[in-house]
């Protein structure tokens, strides 16, 4: 499986508080009705199996929206840890993420990344 298809079943996988997971076509109607955006359910399966891996930037914007996270997180960047359910997956070393959403969690890792970029330029606020 890619990397896509991974994090995006993660985001099905959690989606809800009660545990059950949205169909593909509950969130093809919901990207197509509350985004204009339309994709089937046959092409959200493909993405979720991998059997597609190169979606449109418009549509992964649609679907991170969709979950609530960054599209960033879909796409691999450095920021798309998140602690989901039980599972850490984050690179935030010894920073205590218990207790956050994953959006919260996305924040958190994306200033840690800006604040190390700033360090690394050399910039304001750097030292």
């Amino acid at each position: 499986m890619t990397q896509l298809a991974d994090r995006l079943n993660q985001l099905f996988e959690n989606a809800r508080e009660d545990g059950a997971e949205p169909r593909n076509a509950e969130v093809s109607a919901a990207l197509r009705n509350d985004q204009g955006i339309s994709i089937s359910p046959e092409y959200i399966r493909m993405l979720r199996t991998g059997a597609k891996a190169n979606p449109r930037p418009e549509l992964v914007r649609a679907i991170a929206r969709y979950f609530g996270v960054p599209a960033g997180y879909l796409l691999g960047d450095s920021y798309g840890a998140l602690r989901i359910g039980s599972e850490t997956v984050s690179n935030l070393g010894s920073v205590d993420v218990s207790g956050l959403s994953p959006q919260s969690v996305v924040m958190v890792q994306a200033l840690i990344d800006h604040l190390r970029n700033l360090e690394r330029s050399g910039r304001p606020g750097s030292e």
